[in-house]
């Protein structure tokens, strides 16, 4: 029995052998711990041999393993180890070169990648923007000084933070990424300009059609539809040689912060610049019906608009360049009976109001008096209805009869009409609710119904006001002559004949 157990060591140990040279010998054994001291296979199982003992020399730096398993100067290389028939290296000799604000992809390759294997920086920096993954690939967007970056990579054949020290290697390189500016202007050019590269200048882009680009005093720059231009010189008080300009800006609109109409003096504008179709509003309009602030007529009969955008609206310092103004017509095409010297002779006087568009309660008046037709004091107030929309607009509606407006200070939200909703500053209001009465209170001559849209100018923090803007109502049936047209939505205009559509 000892016979035959010695022929089988000795069997074994020549087949281990006989592959390498005699300065070095290879064992396989089916795992590490069947290594002895002096890298032997310890023959204690005899099952498939999978393993191998190997005696390592670590090489210093910039030196490899000869074939005698020996170290010898190797200038491409950093670190190797001796005591494997294989090399253990980086392939990557050099890194690509790095742009400003480029996306940035390099992939660090092993010459002997197998296995798992963690990569990290440990001495230098990357450009910031970009990083190293655990699997050794560098990427990112750089946003650094322009210059040259040097670092060290380290790689580990082993997870990190694994106690895994079997077969273990380390490597170590010196790699330099070199940032440059993309940009020969230097990324001065602004989002409406693009760099010339062969004077190094920026230079304007073209204007969309139907767009407006203003250029303020203070460097800023804005580009939409010009809704407005508000000519102060037709004031009838403190004219002056100014203009403001309402400027919509298409992605402006948030229900904090709204941005979505810019509201900008004359006497900032260094430069406003147009296409060829500058009065296109068609953007602003899609907003208007994209968010929903679309209005319905006031009233449940017949009106008549008997001032739209013009006229005397003109004269009231920007508030009511988009107003509209309500009566109700006879078949005469008048608007009142009798001798018109009551507000009773008029045929809307008392009219009930109701809302035009879901909104937030923002301000009431309802304890002015109504004027005499035909009369009216400087400066007197309006009973008026107030409500908000989302973001920075409001639509306000004037002239309202005095104590009309059902209120809990005025006692009267019972005695009115029946099932009266009582109002009061912060209430959400549905589209239809009953406001009050038309009435003749205010800077008015008749009895009628003043509407108009507003944009809060929350940017001017010196002069905060509001500006009159177009609007746009739905669902109107137009009467011209008796003859009946329809419309999805509308702008009506002075001298229209119009009723809400119900069907």
């Amino acid at each position: 029995m000892k016979i035959f157990f010695f022929f089988i060591v000795v069997f074994l140990i020549l087949s281990c052998g006989n592959e390498t040279d005699k300065s070095y010998i290879i064992e396989k054994c089916v795992k590490p711990s069947d290594c002895n001291d002096n890298f032997e296979c310890k023959f204690n199982d005899l099952q498939a041999l999978d393993g191998e003992c190997s005696k390592r020399i670590d090489c210093e730096y910039s030196y490899e393993c000869d074939n005698n398993r020996t170290c010898q100067k190797d200038y491409d290389l950093n670190k190797n180890f001796c005591g494997n028939n294989k090399r253990f290296s980086v392939f990557t000799k050099s890194l690509n070169n790095a742009y400003l604000y480029k996306e940035y992809f390099q992939k660090i390759e092993l010459s002997y990648p197998q296995g798992e294997y963690f990569f990290s920086i440990i001495k230098g920096e990357l450009p910031k923007g970009i990083n190293l993954s655990k699997n050794g690939v560098l990427s990112g967007l750089a946003d650094d000084e322009i210059k040259e970056y040097s670092f060290t990579i380290e790689v580990l054949n082993a997870p990190e933070n694994s106690n895994i020290f079997y077969n273990y290697k380390k490597l170590e390189k010196e790699f330099t990424i070199k940032l440059f500016d993309n940009d020969p202007c230097n990324y001065k050019c602004n989002e409406y300009q693009i760099c010339n590269n062969d004077n190094q200048t920026c230079e304007e882009t073209a204007i969309p059609s139907g767009l407006t680009r203003i250029y303020t005093e203070n460097n800023d720059i804005y580009q939409g539809n010009l809704i407005s231009v508000y000519d102060h010189s037709k004031w009838w008080w403190d004219s002056s040689d100014e203009f403001t300009y309402a400027l919509f800006i298409e992605d402006g609109f948030q229900n904090t912060g709204d941005r979505s109409v810019m509201i900008i003096s004359s006497y900032q504008i260094n430069k406003i610049e147009t296409s060829s179709n500058y009065l296109s509003i068609e953007n602003y309009l899609n907003f208007l019906k994209t968010n929903n602030f679309l209005l319905k007529l006031p009233f449940n009969e017949e009106v008549f608009v008997i001032e739209g955008n013009e006229g005397y609206h003109k004269e009231e310092s920007g508030y009511g360049d988009f107003a509209y103004d309500f009566v109700i017509n006879d078949v005469n095409e008048n608007n009142f009976q009798n001798d018109g010297l009551n507000n009773e002779d008029y045929y809307i006087y008392n009219k009930p109001v109701y809302l035009p568009i879901e909104a937030t309660v923002f301000e009431i008046h309802d304890n002015h008096p109504d004027n005499v037709p035909g009369e009216y004091i400087d400066e007197s107030e309006a009973n008026m209805l107030g409500v908000k929309l989302n973001g920075n607009y409001y639509v306000y509606l004037l002239h309202l009869k005095e104590n009309s407006i059902p209120m809990l200070e005025n006692n009267n939200c019972e005695r009115d009409i029946n099932d009266v909703k009582c109002i009061k500053v912060g209430d959400v209001l549905e589209e239809g609710t009953y406001i009050g009465r038309v009435g003749n209170s205010g800077v008015s001559l008749l009895p009628h119904l003043h509407l108009t849209m507003f944009v809060y100018d929350i940017n001017n923090i010196d002069n905060v006001r509001m500006w009159s803007i177009p609007s746009l109502f739905k669902n109107l049936e137009q009467n011209v002559n008796g003859e009946l047209s329809y419309y999805d939505f509308y702008q009506p205009k002075t001298g229209d004949y119009l009723k809400n559509n119900e069907n």
